[in-house]
């Protein structure tokens, strides 16, 4: 009887041990799932095959439609020579970092230093009598403070002249080797002038004047009584304003500060008197002058 008993103990833990054994082969036998693992190779060609999103600012530089005569490439002879020049006017960057301009000629570049380009340049001939035609790069600057920079191709290099005010669609080009732009002059107010600028072989300068006309008149009113005198060097008294009256103020002799300019004031009668700038108040002697930024 107990030697029964001991041999279906036997037979019992023999089956169960097959039962087991059964279990693990089919569990090494069932293919397991895996997720392949990205390399570093495999995820940078990723990343890098996506195209980046262009800046707006730039996309509408390149592509805002043009009027005529004016260009983001053209073919055009710049130095006589018979030869065309390819000018092209190229953008990068973004409107929060800033843009750059970058003009080019034959595969020659040069970066233009502003930030807010205009999108186009121009083709101008300053001097009809010279082999030169130059190109005109405009940039809308800060409070509508325009900026128009100017190039030359000499033939085998760009070269730049200068940097002046305004834009080059608002100057007057007379082709006799001047022109006239608007500027902001630096005495009283705010206020434009038209100032003339001159070509010569490798630059552009001032041509200085006697006096500076205010494209816009300041409209003034007299807030107590004001002597002016008949001219820059005579003292004699030629005109008074009483509190209240009003009269014009049409320019300076200069449009700097450190030249001590004198200003001319005309009042509803006709009669011309001036000052020095650094004489009046502008807070308490006048009132009408414009601080617009």
């Amino acid at each position: 009887m107990q030697s029964k008993t001991i041999t279906a103990i036997l037979f019992f833990l023999i089956l169960f041990g097959l039962v087991i054994a059964l279990a693990v082969a089919w569990i090494d036998l069932t293919p397991a799932e895996t997720t392949p693992a990205v390399t570093e190779t495999q995820e940078t060609q990723d990343v890098a095959s996506v195209p980046l999103a262009a800046d707006p600012w730039v996309e509408t530089l390149r592509n805002a439609p043009l009027d005529e005569e004016q260009y983001r490439e053209a073919s055009a002879d710049l130095n006589g020579d018979g030869t065309l020049e390819i000018v092209a006017l190229a953008f990068s960057g973004s409107g929060v970092e800033g843009v750059v301009s970058t003009i080019s000629v034959n595969g020659q570049s040069k970066t233009v230093s502003r930030s807010n380009p205009q999108g186009y340049f121009g083709i101008v001939d300053i001097d009809t009598t010279d082999a030169f035609k130059e190109v005109a790069i405009s940039d809308l600057g800060p409070s509508t403070d325009y900026t128009t920079a100017f190039y030359r191709w000499d033939g085998s290099k760009i070269v730049y002249l200068n940097t002046t005010p305004d834009l080059w669609e608002h100057m007057t080009f007379t082709g006799d080797g001047t022109f006239q732009a608007d500027a902001r002059a630096g005495v009283l107010d705010t206020w434009f002038y038209r100032e003339t600028y001159e070509v010569t072989d490798e630059t552009i300068q001032q041509v200085p004047q006697d006096f500076y006309a205010r494209i816009t008149p300041a409209e003034v009113t007299a807030l107590k009584p004001l002597n002016f005198q008949a001219s820059i060097t005579s003292a004699v008294t030629s005109m008074t304003l009483a509190v209240g009256e009003k009269a014009t103020v049409t320019g300076c002799s200069s449009i700097n500060v450190e030249d001590d300019p004198w200003c001319e004031i005309k009042d509803t009668s006709g009669n011309v008197g001036w000052f020095n700038a650094a004489s009046i108040d502008l807070q308490n002697d006048f009132e009408g002058f414009s601080f617009a930024d």
